[in-house]
């Protein structure tokens, strides 16, 4: 699935439609630049897009507490963005992220390479009837400066990340 980098604000946590998995829209001012730059994104390998604007990928593995919010949680998927007539060629695939009471990082495939994009910290958890969604802020880490030409330097506010689990019965 390839689209116009059009991606809607992401300033709060919003609930996705899916029963399971990670929404991410990543950081919305990228992607909006990457629009200015002629570029598209491409959602591959089972990921794919919120009516939101945010990125869907579904769970792949599991071994989270759901009630110590503790373990990782890992998806299947990847995003590719390309713009500039080449400059920007990013793919981030196969999301992980690793908590410990409540904190961790996502990494990711990073154009092929094992990279930690950014920490996480619990910000909310909604128990339903058959799922719990955790949001998490999200902070760019030093180790991934480097994927956006280090215009952001760490430390930088990425967009909420949620996380969708079926609840065991």
């Amino acid at each position: 699935m390839t689209r116009d980098s059009d991606a809607g604000p992401a300033s709060e946590p919003q609930t996705s439609v899916e029963s399971d998995g990670m929404a991410w829209a990543l950081k919305v001012s990228f992607r909006r630049y990457l629009r200015t730059a002629l570029g598209v994104e491409h959602a591959a390998a089972g990921a794919g897009y919120l009516a939101d604007g945010r990125f869907y990928f579904p769970i792949a593995h599991s071994d989270f507490d759901v009630e110590a919010v503790m373990g990782s949680i890992s998806a299947e998927g990847e995003i590719t963005f390309h713009g500039h007539g080449g400059l920007i060629d990013l793919t981030l695939a196969r999301p992980t992220v690793a908590l410990c009471a409540g904190s961790g990082t996502v990494s990711v495939m990073a154009n092929g390479t094992p990279t930690e994009l950014a920490d996480v910290r619990l910000m909310e958890v909604t128990r339903g009837d058959d799922v719990v969604a955790f949001a998490f802020n999200t902070r760019l880490r030093a180790a991934a400066t480097h994927l956006f030409d280090d215009v952001y330097p760490p430390g930088t506010m990425f967009d909420h990340l949620e996380i969708r689990l079926a609840r065991p019965h």
